[in-house]
């Protein structure tokens, strides 16, 4: 599984921090001990704002390094340019995903997901955001009406193999299993099938968002 911009800040950033609050504490421990006398504690907070010093500037030259890397990416490149953040450009493109556009079918936009991937170095990967076009079956409304009528030709099939002769005696039968019967099962074959294929459309965006965020916080800190 390829990383992200964010695992890769986000990954470091727990390590640092570990780091820091070991430091930290080691300080606190020998303080609590000053009055005893058991250390130098003037001579060892010199050394800890000497060190406190040395891990900021390798802190900012690893951040740097990592975000250098993605510098190529256009939506990077346009957030350290200042002309949108990384946050905007998700805000921009989870338009198509408002309320009942969740539920509908998109036209094919190459230029809307283009962006989406280049988006997707950056952050989580939003499936859920992509313009496939009105026949794909990634929202309800495609995925429910090529699965009712799939059932209906199928049915109709099965009609016209068994019941040649339509009179009086199997003329009900045949309605059954032309009509009600695909209606029927299309109609919860399709509601199932709906829901499971636009499920990625209904993620919650507070992950991406908190994702995008973070790195635009450490672009505004190193740029």
């Amino acid at each position: 599984m390829v990383k992200t911009l964010y695992d890769k800040l986000s990954g470091y950033d727990r390590g640092f921090n570990s780091i820091l609050i070991d430091v930290e504490s080691d300080l606190e421990n020998i303080n609590t001990e000053r009055n005893a006398k058991k250390y130098d504690f003037d001579s060892l907070k010199h050394e800890y704002d000497l060190l406190s010093k040395e891990i900021d500037s390798v802190s900012k030259k690893t951040y740097t390094s990592i975000m250098r890397k993605y510098e190529k990416n256009p939506v990077f490149h346009d957030a350290i340019k200042g002309k949108i953040s990384i946050n905007e450009t998700l805000e921009e493109l989870s338009k198509v995903n408002y309320g009942i556009r969740k539920l509908l079918p998109r036209r094919k936009n190459p230029v809307h997901n283009a962006r989406l991937d280049q988006l997707s170095e950056l952050i989580d990967k939003h499936y859920g955001l992509r313009c496939q076009g009105i026949l794909y079956p990634d929202n309800f409304v495609t995925t429910f009406a090529e699965i009712l009528g799939a059932g209906l030709v199928l049915s109709n099939m099965i009609a016209t193999g068994h019941f040649v002769d339509v009179n009086t005696d199997n003329a009900r039968s045949v309605y059954l299993l032309r009509t009600i019967m695909p209606l029927s099962i299309g109609a919860i074959l399709g509601t199932v099938a709906g829901i499971a294929t636009s499920e990625g459309r209904f993620q919650s965006p507070e992950k991406f968002s908190n994702q995008a965020k973070f790195i635009d916080e450490k672009i505004n800190q190193f740029y």
